[in-house]
């Protein structure tokens, strides 16, 4: 896969340091991640690795950073934009953090249309199937089963597609909701 640099620039460093740390402690990140405080070591790495994608403050967005031919620049607001600045897709502050990178990946995949799917894609990911056409035989305890285990090391979601398949019951629980509600709120 390839590597991706995100770079952001914000005069807060305790701000930047609180934003990569939560980035890198996520498991799947779809981009290597900088942050400076200041837009003069933006140049260097611009030329040395390049750089897909830059969340700047609206302070420090000036012409030299737009002369370094960055083709995604995403404008991090603290409530308003200047003038110079307002073409920009622009991303709020103070919000949380997840909040912001969800925002960055929207924004990337918007303005980046084609390398959407590499950017998104997890070579770690695995999707497990069960199927059966004879009903009653075990599917759905064997499909807990196995997702329990793996769930042990790592992140599991399981979905089941049967309308009445019994799980309602065997959890002791009730939903409002279904896939259908969970793909509307995603979106």
């Amino acid at each position: 896969m390839t590597a991706y640099n995100f770079v952001l620039c914000d005069p807060d460093e305790r701000f930047v340091k609180n934003f990569i740390n939560y980035y890198l402690s996520k498991a799947n990140q779809a981009f290597n991640v900088y942050g400076f405080t200041e837009c003069d070591s933006l140049s260097e790495l611009k030329e040395r690795e390049g750089v897909e994608l830059l969340l700047i403050a609206d302070s420090l967005l000036d012409w030299k950073v737009r002369s370094l031919g960055v083709e995604n620049i995403l404008v991090l607001s603290e409530g308003s934009i200047s003038k110079e600045n307002s073409s920009l897709p622009a991303i709020l502050k103070y919000q949380s953090v997840d909040k912001i990178i969800k925002e960055i990946m929207d924004s990337y995949i918007k303005l980046e249309p084609n390398e959407a799917e590499a950017v998104s894609c997890n070579e770690n990911l695995r999707i497990i199937g069960i199927y059966s056409p004879i009903g009653r035989c075990g599917k759905t305890s064997l499909a807990l089963t196995l997702g329990q285990l793996l769930a042990k090391k790592k992140k599991v979601l399981y979905i089941n597609l049967e309308e009445h398949s019994g799980l309602l019951d065997i959890l002791d629980a009730e939903y409002k909701g279904d896939l259908l509600d969970m793909i509307f709120y995603q979106r």
